[in-house]
């Protein structure tokens, strides 16, 4: 992602840390909503929040709208377009990701809806995010995690989840199966 975020679905994008603060990037690609799922960059997100607190007290700074619940809206200066942020506190051994998805998914289908792209990231966007996004091709095309998994690392090659990431994907597609077939009988 030396450049810009990977385009995976026409609404979803996969990046790394450095792709979610090119704005000029994030406009050009119609991207309204970033998500990030890595927990490190959430602890550096909260205090860049205090220091832009201090730093933007001139009455022409422009600052970003903090929600309740760590949300974030930054207004893009050249355009005037707003960015909604989003932060999950993920671990790269993050445990039952699977009850983190439909927060995931949800704020994904959110964003599609209301005609906006998604930029979906980490630290580097090859485990965390890659599998968030493996994850949302699973459920919302769905297709089985070799299929998803392929679907995505033919679009952006440097993802590479984890064993532990892997092996909850995996769950998580027994867990599709079984909800396709109570559905179907």
């Amino acid at each position: 992602y030396t450049s810009e975020p990977v385009c995976i679905l026409p609404h979803l994008y996969l990046g790394a840390e450095h792709n979610a603060t090119d704005v000029k990037v994030l406009s050009r690609l119609g991207i309204t909503a970033v998500l990030n799922v890595a927990v490190e960059i959430t602890q550096q997100e909260q205090q860049q929040q205090q220091q832009q607190q201090q730093l933007l007290q001139l009455p022409t700074a422009r600052k970003p709208i903090i929600g309740g619940n760590g949300d974030r809206i930054v207004m893009d200066p050249h355009s005037g377009n707003a960015i909604h942020y989003k932060s999950l506190s993920w671990t790269h051994h993050q445990r039952n990701l699977r009850s983190e998805f439909p927060q995931a998914f949800d704020y994904i289908e959110e964003a599609k809806t209301r005609g906006g792209k998604v930029l979906v990231h980490c630290q580097l966007g090859v485990s965390r995010s890659a599998s968030l996004v493996i994850a949302y091709v699973m459920k919302t095309l769905h297709m089985g995690l070799t299929d998803a998994y392929e679907l995505v690392k033919a679009r952006s090659a440097v993802i590479s989840p984890n064993m532990s990431l892997m092996y909850q994907l995996s769950e998580f597609e027994k867990s599709l199966n079984t909800n396709n077939s109570n559905n179907s009988s």
